[in-house]
């Protein structure tokens, strides 16, 4: 499981290297997007669920909540952090959006070495995030899939992919530009 090699990371205070976190978010999309081609939703993307292959990909696994999408009631089932807010009702369908979203928070775990479920404001982890890493597009990968409205969300894990070997489009670092780890902990933690 991908889950253990990233808590191991966060104990350490590491960091994972930026060529294998963008390796990993676009085997990440391809595993996604092969289940999306199929009909299917996968319904719980997260680390735990992930599996890091002898190659170095990723496959996904636990398909218990997986289904087509649908308008129909769906359970409101997920894993706090990971589901959408629209898959945490359970009044509302299954839906690509849905697993867009968690393919957005897990990024977020992966490139923070912290699972989703604790962060208690995803948004600004990557405003910080970003000010110390302004190149990296995963931080506006990341931003967009965490949209709580779906129509703000990536379509496909086909457009994530593109959107990850495109420039950062994030404009310029916000006031005092770049900060330090330590300053941004800080600032995660008020």
């Amino acid at each position: 499981f991908l889950a253990p090699a990233c808590q191991v990371g966060q104990d350490r205070g590491e960091r994972l290297p930026g060529v294998l976190l963008l390796s990993w978010a676009r085997s990440l999309c391809e595993a996604a997007g092969r289940v999306h081609a199929a009909g299917w939703v996968c319904g719980d993307i997260k680390p735990t669920n992930l599996l890091l292959t002898e190659e170095g990909g990723i496959r996904l696994i636990d398909f218990e909540l997986a289904g087509p999408p649908t308008d129909e009631p769906a359970g409101g089932m997920g894993t706090a952090g990971y589901c959408s807010p629209q898959q945490a009702d359970a009044y509302a369908g299954r839906a690509f959006a849905d697993d867009i979203y968690a393919i957005g928070a897990t990024l977020l775990a992966m490139a923070t070495l912290t699972d989703a479920s604790l962060l208690p404001d995803p948004r600004r982890v990557i405003s910080i995030e970003r000010r110390r890493d302004q190149d990296n597009p995963v931080w506006t990968v990341v931003e967009r899939c965490l949209s709580p409205d779906p129509v703000g969300r990536f379509r496909s894990a086909e457009e994530i992919m593109t959107a990850l070997v495109a420039p950062a489009t994030a404009g310029p670092p916000g006031p005092g530009g770049r900060i330090a780890p330590l300053e941004a902990a800080a600032e995660i933690g008020e």
